[in-house]
């Protein structure tokens, strides 16, 4: 497969939330949160809204196939703007996250992720610890995680980005 150019880039950086629900000490979770924004601008109209029997704003992307080793088939992940009135109104979860979850996506398990529960890495690596989700040239999505060791190789310019807030997206 060829290598596309990024287009922009979202995030959110683990934290002790996406931890408990990637390690499972949260049985319930099985999202990570992104803060009040305007995440949908990100998609660039590359999907289509709608509203779910609670009353909050979903849509669902594609992520496309990763041919690494082990290969991921593509994805679908769901987004979800919490209704007005709801204890996290106006917060965006993104679902697919908890390894055995039906919904789980291969690439953010933790076996592909982290090497280990947020409160047990080092303070140098709970800086350096990322879900992402890229946009190509071409309009498709990607998921990844970023770990240190992915995040030091990262150019300075995408290093800064990321480093900015905990959770957003960029256009680069």
């Amino acid at each position: 497969m060829a290598v596309k150019k990024v287009d922009a880039i979202l995030w959110r950086k683990y934290l002790a939330a996406t931890s408990h629900a990637v390690w499972k000490v949260s049985t319930s979770q099985y999202y990570f949160e992104l803060p009040v924004g305007e995440f949908q601008k990100f998609f660039a109209g590359n999907y289509t809204p709608t509203v779910d029997p609670e009353g909050n704003d979903n849509f669902t992307i594609v992520l496309e196939p990763f041919d690494g080793e082990p290969g991921v088939g593509s994805h679908e992940v769901t987004f979800v703007r919490k209704r007005p009135g709801s204890a996290r109104e106006g917060k965006w979860t993104v679902d697919s996250i908890r390894d055995g979850a039906k919904k789980a996506y291969a690439l953010w398990h933790r076996n592909r992720g982290p090497l280990s529960r947020y409160e047990n890495l080092s303070d140098n690596e709970k800086e350096k610890n990322y879900i992402v989700i890229v946009r190509d040239v071409d309009g498709r999505f990607h998921g990844r995680w970023i770990r240190g060791t992915d995040f030091d190789a990262l150019p300075t310019m995408v290093q800064n980005i990321l480093s900015s807030s905990p959770a957003g997206w960029s256009k680069l």
